[in-house]
C-alpha cells in the first residue's frame, strides 16, 4: 500500500534523513537502491518521538514514495519509484519537507 503525505500525517523519528547504509537494500549486480526498503516513518508520532522526537513528513519529491512495510500496519518506509543510485536517494531524501509534530 502507498501512502500520500497529504492524506495521512505520517512521521520520521527524529528530524535527519541521513540514509545509512542499513536503511536501504541495493541490487548486488547494478549497485543500485531497490524499491523495498528505506527510511522508517510510522503513523504515530508517539511511536517516533523516542527516536530523536517525531517529525511528520510533510511533502515528497517526485521520484519518492511512501509504501507499507512490515508486519506492523502502522509502520512506512521512504524508498525511490524505481532503482536509483545511493547518491541519487539521498539527494531525493534531501529535498523532503518535514516539521516538529504537535
Amino acid at each position: 500500500m502507498r501512502i500520500d503525505p497529504s492524506d495521512v500525517s505520517i512521521f520520521r523519528g527524529g528530524n535527519s534523513l541521513e540514509a545509512r547504509t542499513i536503511d536501504f537494500k541495493t541490487d548486488k549486480a547494478t549497485g543500485l537502491v531497490k524499491t523495498t526498503h528505506g527510511l522508517s516513518l510510522d503513523v504515530s508520532a508517539e511511536a517516533m518521538s523516542r527516536f530523536g522526537g517525531a517529525f511528520r513528513i510533510d511533502s515528497l519529491p517526485e521520484g519518492l514514495q511512501i509504501i507499507q512495510r512490515g508486519k506492523k500496519l502502522g509502520h512506512f518506509e521512504i524508498v525511490p519509484t524505481s532503482p536509483i543510485t545511493p547518491e541519487r536517494f539521498q539527494e531525493l531524501l534531501n529535498l523532503i519537507k518535514i516539521s516538529p509534530a504537535g
